[in-house]
């Protein structure tokens, strides 16, 4: 009994080392940058009336936005000013992978399985962490409707207190620019979005930001006896992982025949009514470590965060989809 107390005791004392090194490895910087930060503006503001010349014309110095992943929120999840920062349109942003689009169905003509309604994806389970979830959400067309857009405006987190996904704002007069002119960026719907995931360390006011794009949004496309949407988001450089996630709401088709295969389960279908047509949610996570020591030592603990993350949004899109 006391080796086993001595054993967990070193097993406790070894984690809380790894805890306290990872924050400080990943806090350090951030202050850093902020201490940057404070720095440009006390200069910007006792220069705020000072002007130079430039080619012979009167022009103001003007600040540069700093970015940085961490961010100090006692109040609640970090406010829609400090997403903003995150972006800044004079320097692109760039994945941080070179699988932009592996979740993407119009890429991949083989589908989940024989008779599964949702969408193909290109997945293979090495090198990647590949995490599915599907759930049965309700009945009607009404039901998709409401986890559709819910799934599009990437409303998945409504109230939490320790997680979310935000969309960043591009500052007026600059638009967000395209990312890339790969074939695997679909810029359609909400081109160019810009995506912020958020979560907080622990209980403490500490709150990771990690930036993100979306990468397409496929509205109501036909597939094997139903009708889908799928959106999906890819990591930026600057983000602790790097994969995508991919978020689909399906609903089946009001006549069907034999015996479909819906989220893992069979049953046998007839002719459904339309207010009856089943709806189902999937969530898809493709991940693996930045090449980053910070991302290669994270990634190994992550995986809860990841399904406690994943879950939420279920939870989220089924009591949308239910008018809740």
């Amino acid at each position: 009994s006391r080796n086993k107390k001595h054993t967990m005791g070193r097993r406790i004392t070894i984690l809380l080392h790894l805890f306290l090194s990872l924050l400080i490895f990943h806090l350090a910087p951030a202050i850093a940058s902020e201490a940057s930060c404070i720095k440009k503006s006390s200069a910007v503001s006792s220069l705020q009336h000072q002007r130079f010349r430039i080619n012979g014309r009167r022009r103001r110095r003007q600040r540069t936005p700093c970015k940085t992943t961490l961010q100090w929120s006692p109040n609640g999840p970090p406010s829609q000013s400090v997403i903003d920062k995150l972006f800044n349109s004079r320097a692109e942003a760039v994945f941080n992978h070179d699988f932009v689009g592996i979740t993407n169905p119009f890429l991949h003509a083989t589908p989940t399985s024989s008779s599964s309604p949702f969408p193909p994806y290109g997945l293979s389970s090495s090198p990647h962490r590949i995490l599915r979830y599907t759930r049965k959400i309700g009945k009607g067309q009404k039901c998709y409707e409401n986890a559709r857009d819910a799934a599009l405006s990437w409303d998945l987190h409504r109230n939490s207190t320790w997680a979310g996904v935000r969309t960043a704002s591009a500052p007026r007069g600059s638009p967000f620019g395209s990312l890339s002119n790969d074939s695997r960026v679909l810029e359609i719907g909400n081109p160019f979005k810009r995506l912020v995931t958020l979560s907080r360390i622990g209980k403490s006011p500490l709150w990771i930001m990690n930036p993100c794009r979306v990468v397409y949004d496929l509205v109501d496309v036909r597939g094997r006896g139903s009708t889908y949407t799928s959106t999906a988001y890819s990591t930026l450089h600057g983000h602790l992982l790097a994969g995508e996630e991919r978020v689909t709401v399906v609903i089946e088709d009001e006549r069907a025949s034999g015996v479909i295969n819906f989220a893992g389960v069979e049953k046998n279908t007839g002719v459904s009514e339309g207010g009856n047509r089943d709806v189902y949610i999937e969530i898809l996570s493709c991940s693996r470590p930045t090449p980053s020591l910070l991302g290669r030592m994270v990634f190994p603990f992550v995986k809860n965060w990841q399904e406690r993350f994943f879950m939420e949004e279920m939870d989220t899109l089924e009591r949308i989809g239910k008018g809740f």
